[in-house]
């Protein structure tokens, strides 16, 4: 007997995706409220629910608060432009819609969305078929047999698969080394700095080789001057760089399953 399906939507991530897809349409109401990110994110959802019947679901947020990680890295983010006044106009509409579809919407101040996702996939990974929807990377860190990232198309009707093949393929390390190779490239995106001159193909050699971060200093007299010299220098900032690109999966949410029942 197969096992019931939990949909866990990653929401901003979706949100700004279809913002600025739609960006050049600027689309908007006949009294000049802007509607881009609102049709964007419903098109994803309708499309979603046409090609899954969710036995639960939800969509997690953001809050406007920082989180734990500000709180150890202040620098977290930093260089992150604010989200356009346009875009923040759509969410109490978007959280509308959701609402209105009788989908349960999280957020949790303190936390990600991406720590809120973590934390119902492991919780209920024994007993549901778990997709993640979203555009983002830093998700491959959870996949396994029983979950899965559902990445929204170029496509605009599909949505790709990816399981621990797929993760392999498209990044070169399994998720269990998804973590070690993002510590060692970094990530700009959320200004989380890593070792210099070491980009994702070298990250996945080196993490393919040595699996941990521990055991590749354990083996740095093995390496390439550079890349020794490299790891010597960051070795410090990466124990930060490592706390920071984990997703957290023991967030204090205290949720029956039965109440994402769509």
């Amino acid at each position: 007997m197969s096992k019931p399906t939990l949909y866990l939507l990653d929401g901003m991530a979706l949100v700004y995706r279809a913002y600025y897809a739609l960006m050049s349409t600027r689309l908007k109401t006949k009294s000049g409220f802007p509607t881009g990110a609102v049709f964007g994110f419903a098109n994803t959802l309708l499309k979603l629910m046409e090609q899954a019947t969710p036995d639960y679901i939800a969509v997690a947020f953001d809050t406007k608060e920082k989180t734990f990680r500000h709180d150890s890295y202040p620098l977290y983010k930093a260089q992150r432009p604010p989200p356009p006044e346009d875009l923040i106009a759509q969410l109490p509409k978007i959280f509308q819609l959701v609402d209105g579809y009788g989908i349960r919407r999280l957020m949790l101040p303190g936390y990600e969305a991406d720590d809120i996702i973590g934390t119902l996939a492991r919780q209920h990974e024994m007993e549901c078929e778990v997709f993640m929807v979203t555009p983002d990377k830093d998700f491959a860190q959870l996949v396994n047999e029983s979950i899965k990232i559902l990445k929204p198309s170029k496509e605009d009707d599909k949505f790709d698969l990816f399981g621990r093949e797929e993760v392999k393929v498209r990044y070169g390390v399994y998720p269990e080394h998804f973590v070690p190779m993002l510590t060692l490239m970094g990530d700009s995106s959320d200004n989380v700095p890593g070792a210099v001159g070491i980009g994702p193909k070298t990250a996945a050699i080196l993490i393919n080789e040595y699996a941990t971060i521990e055991n590749l200093y354990a083996h740095l007299d093995a390496l390439k001057p550079k890349t020794r010299d490299s790891l010597t220098t960051a070795r410090e900032h990466l124990k930060l760089a490592e706390f920071l690109v984990t997703i957290k999966t023991d967030v204090p949410l205290d949720l029956d399953l039965e109440t994402l029942r769509p």
